[in-house]
């Protein structure tokens, strides 16, 4: 939005470090959050007793550190290393804002969408299908249940 408003980037090397770490952690940790919060109902709906007694609040807090931690090591380095490694600088800090790595297409792809955002979502989708899984396995139990009582309250 800076660069379109002012039709460059004006703010330096540095400025443009920090914003591109937080755009990329805040985008990955969401993501990952997402993920936890699944994680979080499966649990709670499959292993309820574990839950009430394990499931402590930080314990989530923890968690949640974590997937900071872990989004901010995902981008972090390669935000500030990349021109080491590679030896080559392609963005000129005083008019453009943008990674190092943006051109590198394994690095966009691995990290960036399957880390990012493909794990994540497979991850969420298999965890809400477990729950629906259990969800229907306790219906099912719950009819057998109210059929072996007939309507006095007397079991069958």
């Amino acid at each position: 939005a800076i660069k379109n408003n002012m039709g460059y980037w004006g703010f330096g090397n540095a400025f443009c470090l920090v914003w591109q770490c937080t755009d990329y952690t805040s985008v990955t940790t969401s993501a990952f959050t997402l993920l936890l919060i699944s994680f979080d109902r499966w649990l709670s709906i499959k292993k309820p007793i574990f839950y009430r007694l394990r499931v402590t609040t930080t314990a989530q807090i923890v968690l949640i550190a974590i997937a900071w931690v872990f989004s901010f090591l995902m981008y972090a380095p390669a935000m500030l290393f990349w021109p080491l490694w590679t030896g080559q600088f392609i963005v000129d800090y005083e008019t453009e804002c943008f990674p190092e790595w943006i051109e590198n297409l394994a690095f966009n792809v691995m990290v960036c969408t399957v880390m990012t955002f493909v794990v994540p979502i497979v991850g969420i989708i298999v965890l809400y299908y477990y729950i629906y899984l259990e969800i229907k396995r306790r219906g099912k139990v719950a009819v057998q249940a109210a059929a072996s009582v007939d309507t006095t309250g007397k079991e069958n």
